[in-house]
C-alpha cells in the first residue's frame, strides 16, 4: 500500500528530532522505532466542518452500529499504520449496489462492504451484520525498543461506543474508510471531538 498524503505532511517527531518519513527512502517505522524510540505521526488536515446530512450526501454507505473492537498495525511496508474498526450494524442508513452473487464458495469480488456473503436483501432482514472500517495513519503499535502513535484528526473510536459513520471505498488499500462518524447519546446524534471531519487521502 502506497501511503503518502497527498494534501497534507506526514511527519514523524522522535524525542526532539522532526522525521519526515517517505515512502521511496529510509527506513522503516519498526527500524525507526529501533534506532530512535517512540515515534508520533501527526497527519494535517484542513477542510470545513459539516454535519451528518452533508457526510451522507458524499459517501457510498452509512450506517449505525455498535463498535465491537479496534485493531492497529503497520502496513506491509512498515510506512504507516492503520486502524481497523469492527462495527455489528444496527441499521443501515444508504448503502452501496449489491454485487453479483456467485456459484462457488469463497468471499464474493467487489465492494461490498459486510462481513459476511452479501444478503438477498438488506442486512437488518438476514440477522446481525458486521463491518469493517479501515482508518490510515491512526492508531498506536508497539513494537520492539518502543511505540508508534499516529493522529489522523479521525476519533479515535472505543469498543462499546454506539455510532453513526459514513464512509467511501479505497481502492488503493481495497478497504473501506470512514469519512465522518457521529455517537449517539441517549437518543441523540452527536458529533465526535477531532481535528477535522475530512479524510486524508493518499496516493
Amino acid at each position: 500500500m502506497q501511503s503518502r498524503v497527498a494534501s497534507a505532511m506526514v511527519a514523524a517527531t522522535v524525542a526532539s528530532a522532526v522525521v519526515t518519513l517517505s515512502a521511496s527512502q529510509g527506513p522503516s517505522l519498526r527500524d525507526l522505532v529501533r534506532q530512535r524510540g517512540d515515534i508520533n505521526i501527526l497527519v494535517n488536515t484542513c477542510g470545513p466542518l459539516v454535519g451528518l446530512k452533508e457526510i451522507v450526501q458524499l459517501t457510498q454507505l452509512t450506517v449505525e452500529g455498535t463498535v465491537m473492537s479496534a485493531t492497529s498495525s503497520l502496513t506491509a511496508n512498515e510506512d504507516d499504520l492503520y486502524t481497523d474498526y469492527e462495527i455489528n450494524l444496527i441499521r443501515v442508513f444508504r448503502l452501496p449496489p449489491q454485487p453479483p452473487t456467485r456459484s462457488t464458495p469463497g468471499p464474493v469480488a467487489g465492494t461490498w462492504p459486510f462481513v459476511a456473503d452479501p444478503p438477498q436483501s438488506r442486512p437488518a432482514a438476514s440477522g446481525p451484520m458486521r463491518l469493517v472500517l479501515r482508518q490510515i495513519t491512526h492508531g498506536r503499535v508497539v513494537l520492539e525498543g518502543g511505540v508508534v502513535t499516529a493522529d489522523s484528526g479521525f476519533p479515535h473510536l472505543k469498543a462499546g461506543q454506539h455510532i453513526i459513520v459514513s464512509a467511501l471505498f479505497r481502492s488503493d488499500m481495497s478497504a473501506w474508510a470512514p469519512f465522518g462518524v457521529f455517537e449517539v447519546r441517549e437518543g441523540r446524534v452527536v458529533p465526535l471531538p477531532g481535528r477535522r471531519e475530512r479524510l486524508a487521502t493518499k496516493e
